[in-house]
């Protein structure tokens, strides 16, 4: 240990033992520091923080009881469509607060025409519409490669947006970005920046192992946390794992992997959109505490898809499918949730095999997926 003292008038530099306690010097944790803090700082050289409308950045935040994270993912492409088509003739919007039905406002000029959700009214499905909102919301994006392509956590349509480029903060630069295109079914959407920037991100195989350290990155704070994976993920997070690598992107109850996320972003890249076969069903999430696994031993804890309807004239029909059945893995690969099963719906064409459970009991059906 070193002393600076006052000797005759002059500083000296004396080297003089330190006592025993202080050198326990815990070097396991400083190498666990300073690896996190390098792993971080190539986290952040692959990440952007792009700026949203308010109300835009409001509906990607909702609490998970908002109604459209009820229906938002359940619905065929092609009921969408009409209800966006819907939306954009209906003059009066409505809205549900504490249970009741409030008063229909007139549009004023100017507001958004897109459905914001979903929610049910007596026997009815009613799609709500916004008002626009001033203001502008902060969400991460992950840099997907040297082009400048971003792939940002959540569905963001463009009619949303608007015809100005987004703003994003890059490092300590201001740039523009261009819309690309979004996935409804995967929540995932692609922008493009005005100039390349950073290091991008690579993406990982395969799912984080369990027990296994990760980063989990919030889209909407700055915050990051260092976790133990556990298969479960309780918030919206941007997921990267010790190696550096995008694990996916974390929803409540859901995660699109890496390797989903890499297939999808490649397909709104090339052509603006994923272009996958439409199945023609209504179809959700079994959650861990819904009864049915108690009542269907068979499913026990298992991930499944319950199909809630089959549209006539659709693939689901010609295949077999029916309403109740408990689709369990397509292809031989485990559905797991709504986001991995649109994108395994994306990656495959052709007779398709579906493991199902219908009546207490497993069988194959085969469906012909024919990408549109």
């Amino acid at each position: 240990m070193r002393k600076l003292l006052l000797v005759n008038g002059m500083l000296a530099l004396i080297v003089v033992a330190a006592p025993a306690a202080a050198q326990t010097t815990r070097p396991a944790l400083a190498q666990l520091d300073a690896e996190i803090r390098a792993l971080y700082a190539d986290v952040v050289a692959g990440t952007v923080r792009v700026q949203l409308p308010v109300r835009t950045f409001a509906r990607l935040l909702g609490p998970d009881a908002h109604p459209m994270g009820k229906w938002s993912q359940i619905l065929d492409d092609g009921v969408w469509r009409k209800l966006q088509e819907m939306s954009a003739t209906r003059p009066l919007h409505m809205q549900r607060f504490g249970g009741r039905e409030r008063d229909a406002v007139a549009d004023a000029p100017g507001d958004s025409k897109t459905v914001s959700y979903l929610d049910e009214m007596a026997d009815r499905m009613v799609a709500v519409l916004p008002r626009e909102a001033a203001g502008q919301g902060e969400l991460i994006g992950v840099v997907l490669d040297d082009n400048g392509h971003v792939a940002i956590p959540g569905y963001i349509p463009k009619e949303e947006l608007g015809d100005r480029p987004l703003c994003v903060t890059a490092g300590e630069e201001q740039l523009d970005a261009a819309f690309v295109g979004t996935d409804r079914q995967t929540n995932v959407t692609v922008v493009k920046l005005s100039k390349p920037f950073g290091t991008p991100l690579a993406v990982a195989e395969g799912k984080p192992p369990l027990g296994a350290l990760v980063l989990m990155l919030a889209p909407a704070r700055r915050g990051v946390v260092l976790k133990v994976w556990s298969g479960g993920h309780d918030d919206h997070a941007v997921v990267i794992d010790l190696s550096g690598c995008i694990a996916g992107f974390a929803r409540p109850g859901q995660l699109l992997a890496g390797e989903d996320l890499k297939f999808v972003a490649g397909e709104i890249i090339a052509h603006g959109k994923v272009k996958r076969a439409q199945l023609g069903v209504l179809i959700g999430q079994v959650q861990p505490n819904d009864p049915i696994r108690q009542q269907v031993a068979l499913l026990g804890a298992r991930p499944a898809l319950r199909v809630v309807k089959v549209f006539p004239n659709s693939p689901a029909v010609a295949g077999g499918l029916k309403a109740g059945d408990l689709v369990l893995a397509l292809a031989g690969e485990p559905v797991e949730d709504l986001p991995t099963f649109a994108a395994a719906i994306s990656s495959h064409s052709g007779p398709t095999e579906l493991k199902l459970i219908r009546d207490g009991k497993e069988t194959t059906i085969t469906v012909n997926l024919e990408p549109k």
